[in-house]
């Protein structure tokens, strides 16, 4: 445990961050995707199996596994080194591979160019903001849409 934070470098943790963080995400929406209690399960526990296997670095449990090695008086281990090499990297890489790897590609699949978007049975335009404008528009039940929208000089 305390060679695994120790002896590799910032870089090398940030990038084991971004795919303990994408399989993190992927546990979630596998474990959403199931119909029945084993397969929700197999569907999270893979993919953490997989990051523990791989010794993959997630912020929240090095915020576990990190100051137990302080409590117990590992040699060469601080708390400079641990928010150095366990909090930062850790938590950068986590954000990345979260949004990027996970909720980024989902968003591009599924959402990206689509030409209408379905609200309780209802198909709407997706709201086209000219360059300069804020919209406070709101949709009812109905399709009726309601609300203003304001120009504003953004150079300013």
């Amino acid at each position: 445990m305390t060679a695994k934070q120790l002896e590799p470098q910032w870089h090398q943790i940030f990038i084991r961050a971004i795919g303990c963080n994408w399989l993190v995400c992927l546990a979630i929406y596998m474990g959403m995707q199931g119909k029945d209690v084993v397969s929700k399960v197999m569907g999270m526990y893979m993919p953490v199996f997989v990051f523990v296997l791989l010794g993959f670095d997630h912020v929240a449990a090095n915020m576990f596994f990190i100051p137990l090695g302080l409590w117990l008086g590992t040699p060469g281990l601080t708390i400079g080194l641990y928010i150095w090499k366990g909090v930062i990297p850790a938590a950068i890489g986590n954000m990345i591979g979260g949004t990027v790897f996970c909720a980024g590609y989902y968003y591009y699949m599924y959402i990206y160019g689509e030409p209408e978007i379905c609200l309780d049975g209802t198909y709407y335009q997706p709201a086209r903001l000219e360059e300069g404008t804020i919209s406070t528009l709101q949709f009812g039940k109905s399709g009726e849409i309601s609300g203003n929208t304001t120009s504003v000089d953004l150079k300013a």
